[in-house]
């Protein structure tokens, strides 16, 4: 793949009679910003991975079993109050939502801006949420 093929936009579909609504490509949008002029040489290219959270959903430590406690009807939710909130959905697709990084990064054939191959890929931030 090369870059001119990745930048599309998502737009909202209308609703349908229960509410819900589709996701849709939009126009195509640019994802680089202006091209520097003043550059004498490039030292490296780099793609740039930062805080991908991946957890283990199925791990024994996880405790979203004790949000129902701080829910409102629930006796002990005076209690806990806001000591539990530890659910997130998406966190069950941290593996898929990385793999499709990788597998787009993959598919690039050289940098966007300097056209040249790249070099390394460069993980920071979180990388495993480990607060389980």
């Amino acid at each position: 793949m090369t870059f001119s093929s990745i930048g599309t936009s998502i737009k909202k579909a209308r609703p349908n009679d229960k509410g819900w609504r589709q996701l849709l490509r939009d126009r195509k949008e640019s994802n680089v910003g202006e091209i520097p002029h003043d550059v004498k040489r490039v030292l490296l290219n780099i793609v740039h991975i930062s805080d991908t959270h991946i957890c283990d959903a199925q791990s024994p430590a996880r405790v979203e079993c004790l949000d129902r406690f701080a829910d409102p009807h629930h006796p002990l939710s005076a209690s806990i109050g806001k000591l539990v909130g530890t659910y997130r959905a998406q966190e069950m697709l941290t593996t898929q939502v990385l793999e499709s990084m990788i597998q787009a990064i993959n598919q690039l054939d050289f940098a966007p801006i300097t056209k040249q191959r790249i070099d390394t890929v460069l993980i920071t931030g979180d990388l495993t949420d480990n607060a389980q």
